[in-house]
């Protein structure tokens, strides 16, 4: 007894449905309904995963492009301003321990600054304002040679935290050309 026979057995309205079912084949490349609804979901849902990601890269370049990106740096400048930092570094290693200003302008790594100042003056003066507000150093007699100015008030003179803000001030309001 076949299989068949014995659904057919115990499912009498199933017997007329066998006959059809057993003659009917799907040719190749048939897709049912389900098959097709499943390929078109997954088809959109790609659609709208990539339409996302278009909108989402259309905003990251929107914002991007609305920020000011700085201007890339060139590597002279960055061979430059590490010069200077390990001067600066150098002299204050040596002459931290002095307490006299001749003795501490007259180091060698004090001159070397003020040489690089006369051959690049606008930017080793912004070295030097920017290293006496991140570290203290005490550039003032460099920077009054280099700018041929001293924006500090008479008032001001051994007070450094303000003679640094003079410094500073000056730096903001000097044009940058």
């Amino acid at each position: 007894m076949a299989i068949s026979e014995t659904i057919c057995e115990n499912h009498p309205s199933f017997k007329k449905w066998l006959p059809e079912l057993a003659n009917t084949s799907r040719p190749a490349g048939y897709v049912g309904q389900k098959e097709l609804r499943r390929r078109a979901q997954r088809g959109y849902a790609r659609y709208v995963f990539r339409r996302r990601q278009q909108v989402l890269r259309w905003s990251l370049a929107q914002q991007l492009a609305s920020q000011q990106v700085p201007a890339p740096v060139p590597a002279a400048t960055l061979q430059l301003k590490q010069r200077f930092l390990d001067l600066a570094q150098q002299w204050e290693d040596e002459t931290s321990h002095l307490s006299s200003p001749s003795q501490r302008m007259t180091h060698p790594s004090y001159q070397a600054v003020l040489g690089m100042g006369r051959e690049y003056p606008k930017e080793i003066i912004g070295l030097l304002v920017q290293d006496m507000k991140e570290n203290r150093r005490q550039w003032f007699g460099a920077l009054s040679y280099l700018a041929q100015a001293n924006p500090i008030k008479p008032e001001d003179a051994g007070r450094i935290d303000r003679m640094i803000d003079a410094w500073v001030r000056w730096e903001r309001a000097r044009p940058q050309s």
